[in-house]
């Protein structure tokens, strides 16, 4: 989909990064300007060896070489602010004139059922993310800790609410107190070269085929991308009980091509794990990107 492909890589202490790379073209310099938000990180390659690179402000954005690969260069933005990025490589000088952002993403947690524990991501920011690394502790009390783990998420809208659902085990679920539990967004990432737009009025998903059972609730979602756009995302299956409380949530991924349908038959919710469980809706988070300008 992208025509400048990104490959994202999570690392063993959760920071995630983009690799950026230049085309195999000779050039005295170039200049590039690059929003990021704190805790974001990048590597960058114009693969061949780099001979130096500097921040003009290592407070906002703090440059490294990278200890995997010496045609690598890793810039991890720090703080807000502004910084220019200088690397010279045996190719040629790339300059990144930095800008990075307060990142303003809101996550609590929302639900604790049988055996699943339910995040809420609220993204103030104008930036969708293609995903975000979530760091959590469940605790039963202030120094008792029931699990504690990191959650990858992915497609993060820009100015929308995304979840997250993951599994503890029964016994453990009951332990959990919310009120001294935590979690925190420990890292993102996003591709700077490309436009990414929410098109998720456009992206309709239609329940079909519902039986609701002794022990379950099943379905199939058809989805209708009524765009010109090739679409990724998911659907959330909010699940509520007879208050209208939200008590979980499922995702799906979808990718769809321009005009195109898709039926997804893995919509099953089990009344185990949701004992309270009355009735449930279904929620399309989808995007398309574009090529930024300049890249």
């Amino acid at each position: 989909m992208k025509k400048i492909k990104q490959y994202l890589s999570v690392f063993l202490v959760f920071v995630m990064a983009f690799v950026l790379w230049q085309p195999l073209t000779v050039k005295a310099s170039v200049t590039r300007d690059l929003t990021l938000y704190v805790g974001e990180s990048l590597s960058f390659t114009t693969f061949s060896n780099v001979k130096s690179a500097s921040s003009s402000d290592n407070k906002v954005v703090k440059v490294s070489a990278s200890k995997k690969d010496k045609m690598y260069t890793d810039m991890l933005a720090k703080s807000t602010g502004k910084s220019t990025v200088k690397i010279k490589t045996d190719r040629e000088t790339v300059n990144f004139k930095i800008t990075v952002k307060p990142l303003d993403m809101r996550v609590k947690l929302v639900a604790v059922s049988d055996g699943y524990v339910t995040f809420s991501i609220d993204n103030q920011t104008k930036q969708t993310f293609d995903k975000i690394a979530l760091t959590y502790s469940l605790k039963e009390s202030k120094d008792s800790v029931v699990k504690e783990d990191t959650e990858i998420v992915y497609d993060i809208l820009a100015k929308n609410k995304s979840y997250a659902t993951v599994y503890v085990g029964s016994s453990q679920a009951e332990l959990i107190n919310k009120s001294v539990s935590t979690v925190k967004v420990s890292a993102v990432a996003h591709d700077p070269g490309e436009v990414y737009t929410d098109v998720s009025d456009s992206v309709k998903a239609t329940v079909k085929n519902e039986k609701d059972k002794e022990n379950s609730v099943e379905f199939n979602v058809a989805v209708k991308n009524s765009t010109n756009y090739n679409v990724e995302g998911c659907y959330y299956v909010k699940i509520y009980n007879s208050k209208n409380k939200l008590i979980g949530v499922d995702r799906c991924s979808i990718y769809l091509s321009r005009k195109s349908t898709n039926t997804y038959t893995s919509g099953y919710i089990s009344k185990y794990s949701y004992p309270e469980y009355d009735h449930f809706e279904i929620v399309v988070n989808a995007y398309y990107t574009e090529e930024a300008n300049g890249w």
